[in-house]
């Protein structure tokens, strides 16, 4: 077993220094003569001394630790999130410690109430599918910490948010299926009451519109956006009497399991059938064929929420709240083609 390392004290003991003397020794305070700086950060060593970096900053009034939130971190537009935040706060020497809420409000709320009696400087959240109120979100910025929103945004407060435009995601999407010639565009979407589904469902409904086809809700299909509700769905479009010829999914693994299920009926995709799906999972690139999708850029979602949270943090709360929005890019693959 490893041994524990000394403490100040320890070094102070073995030295007959003040406790005081060796810790300003080890802060390279100027103050203390070079010969006992020397001295004690030797003996420090010997005795395998180690900092607490947390307490110290903890001392200076900042714990130099982000808390970041995010429903589930084996998806891949969390995880590469959670790098872009991570690559930040690194650069500006700050600690982050990661939790998941499993998509459900109760983990979310206990993980808020972890992380502030943590005392960390800032919080970085993606709400889960069951947040629809936000007392435990209005805790967070009556006690003054800094708090950045990103993916899921929340229109009923005024807070800093990072997002994507999920509304032009879903439009170029779309379109790119219009102008492949596919007419009967079905839609598949979240049951759950999220902002950013809602303004992906009107992306789609406009791209319809603005190229002179209607909308027809029995084209809209709305459920948990997992592998099997992908395959429920499809079987339930293609049972129409007028199926439809393409589908615009807001789930990549969703799409995945449309796939599936329509090589079981031996429709072609593509050429027969045209399928988007959104956020470029790492399967994506490796289905047969692989799978059209809306690029979220979720690094740069990262980037900027770590560096919206730090401006925060160094600055203060802002008098006008600021909502940073980037833009999606369409991968066309084979998917989609005709």
């Amino acid at each position: 077993m490893e041994e524990a390392g000394a403490t100040i004290y320890d070094i102070a003991k073995v030295l007959n220094l003040a406790t005081s003397t060796v810790s300003r020794a080890l802060n390279d305070d100027r103050r203390i003569a070079k010969t006992t700086r020397e001295l004690v950060n030797k003996t420090a060593v010997n005795l395998n001394y180690r900092r607490n970096h947390i307490a110290a900053a903890l001392r200076k009034g900042k714990s130099k630790i982000l808390g970041v939130i995010v429903p589930r971190i084996d998806r891949a537009f969390f995880a590469e999130a959670v790098h872009g935040i991570e690559q930040v706060a690194h650069e500006a020497g700050y600690f982050v410690t990661i939790c998941q809420s499993h998509e459900r409000l109760k983990n979310e709320i206990f993980s808020l109430e972890a992380l502030m009696d943590a005392r960390v400087d800032g919080i970085l959240m993606s709400c889960s599918k069951e947040t629809s109120s936000f007392d435990h979100l209005q805790k967070v910025v009556d006690r003054k910490v800094p708090l950045i929103i990103f993916d899921r945004v929340i229109n009923e407060m005024n807070i800093n948010m990072v997002s994507i435009d999920d509304f032009a995601g879903s439009y170029d999407a779309t379109k790119h299926l219009i102008e492949q010639g596919y007419k009967r565009i079905a839609h598949l979407t979240l049951s759950a009451n999220v902002a950013i589904y809602k303004a992906r469902l009107s992306g789609y409904r406009q791209a319809l519109l603005d190229h002179g086809i209607a909308v027809d809700p029995e084209l809209i299909v709305s459920n948990h956006l997992q592998l099997i509700d992908g395959i429920e769905a499809m079987k339930q479009l293609m049972d129409l009497p007028n199926p439809p010829d393409a589908l615009f999914s807001t789930s990549a693994l969703a799409a995945a399991g449309a796939a599936q299920y329509l090589k079981t009926l031996g429709i072609q995709v593509p050429g027969s059938f045209g399928l988007i799906g959104f956020s470029d999972e790492p399967f994506t690139s490796l289905t047969d064929p692989p799978l059209s999708i809306v690029d979220q850029q979720s690094y740069r979602v990262g980037n900027a929420a770590a560096e919206l949270l730090l401006k925060q943090i160094d600055e203060g709360a802002l008098k006008i709240p600021k909502h940073v929005v980037i833009r999606p890019t369409l991968v066309v693959r084979q998917s989609s083609l005709r």
